[in-house]
């Protein structure tokens, strides 16, 4: 199963119940996939605030003005 997660949330709860019925998944944090364009300053503002809440850095990604999803892959 292949699922693109928004910077935004974390996907960790998800692969645990994956993980639960025998699926191991992996991120692919080598690259990020570029979104839509955030409707407003405050939109943008929330999406910068929750990826670092997050551990992760929103330089020239969620900075540059558009939502980013990390690829997760999981398989049995």
């Amino acid at each position: 199963m292949s699922a693109f997660v928004l910077r935004t949330v974390t996907y960790a709860p998800i692969a645990e119940v994956l993980a639960a019925h025998g699926l191991r998944t992996v991120a692919d944090t080598s690259r990020s996939y570029p979104q839509r364009l955030f409707t407003d300053g405050r939109e943008q503002r929330y999406a910068v605030e929750a990826v670092r809440a997050l551990g992760l850095d929103p330089a020239d990604r969620e900075t540059s003005g558009r939502f980013h999803a990390t690829l997760y892959e999981s398989r049995g």
